[in-house]
């Protein structure tokens, strides 16, 4: 059963998301009971857009093991797309509650918080930023992964720091491998422009270039 996730991340690297949906299918009819999986196959469900099989499988993941980080952050997001704020604030405050130095959480906080119009926003954006650099100065740069620099670029972006997110979107590009990387930065852009519509026209050239990038990937890297 354990074979059968770790193939199921394996696929969805290589954006291989039917191949990864079948494995994961088979992991769960083995063991219902399997949060991780049932997770993994939310966060699958997320990225290719099917919001409402996303929540039913985070759902049951959440009642499983209720305060698993990972689940509450995918759930708030897939929450976010699907236009249920007020719910993904709920999933937010559980994560910051459990995880107070969670980067993610205070960034998508701060998104989801911009979306309802209210006040608050600019201070969890800040501190996800404050977070996201001391994670790099704790990793070091050699060691520094594809998805925090991902998430340093939204950061920036989203706080209009121009130079900031171009060097940041560069070193994505040149330290991302996989198509399943770019997917899962186009999905954190779109959401965050769902937050900042009138980013729109600024978000534009990275998203053609992420597009772009996506082709130039073997789609059996990973």
């Amino acid at each position: 059963m354990f074979a059968l996730v770790l193939h199921a991340e394996a696929f969805q690297g290589m954006a291989r998301y039917a191949e990864a949906l079948a494995q994961l299918d088979r992991a769960i009819e083995i063991d219902p009971a399997n949060a991780f999986a049932l997770s993994l196959r939310g966060k699958l469900h997320r990225l290719t857009e099917r919001y409402a099989d996303s929540l039913h499988d985070l759902d049951r993941s959440i009642e499983l093991s209720p305060d698993d980080t990972f689940a509450l952050n995918e759930r708030a997001l897939s929450r976010h797309r699907a236009g249920r704020y007020e719910d993904a604030v709920s999933d937010l405050d559980r994560v910051i509650e459990i995880w107070p130095d969670d980067s993610w959480a205070h960034y998508e906080m701060a998104l989801v918080l911009r979306a309802l119009g209210r006040p608050g926003h600019e201070r969890f954006l800040s501190r996800a930023a404050e977070l996201l650099a001391a994670e790099s100065d704790e990793d070091g740069q050699d060691t520094v992964s594809v998805a925090h620099v991902g998430n340093r670029f939204l950061v920036q972006f989203a706080m209009g720091h121009r130079s900031e997110q171009s060097a940041l979107f560069e070193e994505f590009l040149r330290i991302c491998s996989t198509r399943g990387e770019i997917d899962e930065l186009l999905a954190d852009l779109s959401a965050l422009l769902d937050a900042l519509p009138s980013e729109g026209d600024r978000a534009l050239p990275f998203v053609h270039r992420l597009r772009e990038a996506r082709t130039s990937v073997s789609p059996t890297a990973y």
